[in-house]
């Protein structure tokens, strides 16, 4: 079974129940084994001390919709790629999808526009 690493978009999207993943994206979800980064959690709730989200989302929920913790360790710095942005989460998160070896879903153009081989497109 493959492995995919959800950018915090989706994790928002997918704890949200969002109508945004398409067809292809939906089959992965239901297939695959999912993965969070802590680093998404840290960034949900930063953006939501600043109000650009309402709730916040814990590990222990999404533990409990299915997922598995993808933890940050050493050596995934070597694994930064260029991007269209510089938004260190998005940066850090590839990495971390990198390293692992794992796809990674969002919904983020600017990363989809990288022309990762390994990121896939929620619309999808």
């Amino acid at each position: 079974m493959q492995n995919v690493l959800l950018d915090t978009n989706a994790l928002v999207f997918y704890v949200s129940g969002s109508p945004r993943f398409g067809r292809k994206s939906v089959k992965v979800l239901d297939s695959w084994n999912l993965f969070y980064s802590p680093l998404s959690l840290i960034e949900i709730r930063l953006k939501a001390e600043k109000g650009k989200f309402r709730g916040v989302v814990r590990s222990e929920d999404l533990n409990e919709l299915g997922f598995n913790e993808l933890t940050l360790s050493s050596g995934v710095e070597d694994h930064l790629v260029s991007l269209a942005t510089s938004d260190p989460f998005d940066r850090m998160l590839v990495a971390q999808a990198k390293a692992a070896g794992f796809s990674f879903m969002t919904s983020d153009s600017r990363i989809l526009d990288s022309d990762l081989e390994f990121s896939l497109d929620l619309a999808d």
